[in-house]
């Protein structure tokens, strides 16, 4: 589902945040998409366990490194 093989520095990475995280079909939906259309892009589970703090300080930590992931939905 990942297409590690793939993954290069070239890959734009894409998540999705939650606890539970497992659970969610977007990463299978969105990666099956991205390999049909040929983009090199990879679409992953993020697990954030806690409160409103962490969720807080996990998305600071994404804003601070806008190369490393390029957008998550919640």
């Amino acid at each position: 589902m990942y297409r590690y093989d793939t993954i290069d520095a070239d890959t734009e990475l894409f998540g999705v945040v939650a606890d539970p995280v497992a659970h969610s079909l977007s990463p299978a939906i969105h990666n099956a998409c991205f390999a049909d259309l040929g983009m090199n892009r990879v679409y992953l589970p993020l697990l954030v366990q806690g409160s409103e703090p962490e969720f807080e300080r996990f998305l600071d930590n994404i804003l601070a490194r806008p190369w490393l992931i390029f957008g998550v939905s919640a």
